[in-house]
């Protein structure tokens, strides 16, 4: 993205740390440095950062997602977990060092939330939990 450069850098930087500092699907890159595809593959996260072009006077803003988990799937997921009070990054972390919380990625797991799920394979619903 290409946009005229109101403010400086500094102050851009500045109010995407008090924006997005402690969002934890967002990284946000040094200046200069330019997001790269094989750091979000298969994760959730975004990552970008922002150059100023002196000749332009614009700011060039460069992001990366993995459009197949950050896409519509990873985003019902957040926004599920946001919802009924969930870790945010419940069934997102692909390094989730503790499996009893990634109930979406380790289905041996089984914990009840007070809300059933139901097996749709069989003639019947029978319920999972």
């Amino acid at each position: 993205i290409v946009v005229p450069a109101k403010v400086s850098i500094e102050t851009i930087y500045a109010q995407w740390e008090k924006a997005y500092g402690d969002a934890p699907f967002v990284k946000i890159l040094p200046s200069g440095t330019f997001p790269e595809i094989k750091n979000v593959v298969g994760s959730n996260r975004i990552d970008f950062s922002a150059v100023y072009d002196k000749q332009t006077e614009n700011l060039i803003i460069t992001s990366v997602i993995d459009n197949l988990i950050k896409g519509a799937s990873g985003q019902a997921v957040q926004i599920f977990n946001k919802k009924f009070a969930f870790p945010e990054t419940m069934g997102l972390l692909s390094d989730c060092k503790d499996a009893s919380t990634n109930i979406f990625l380790n289905y041996s797991t089984r914990i009840d939330y007070g809300f059933p799920i139901y097996n749709t394979s069989s003639s019947q619903f029978q319920r999972t939990l």
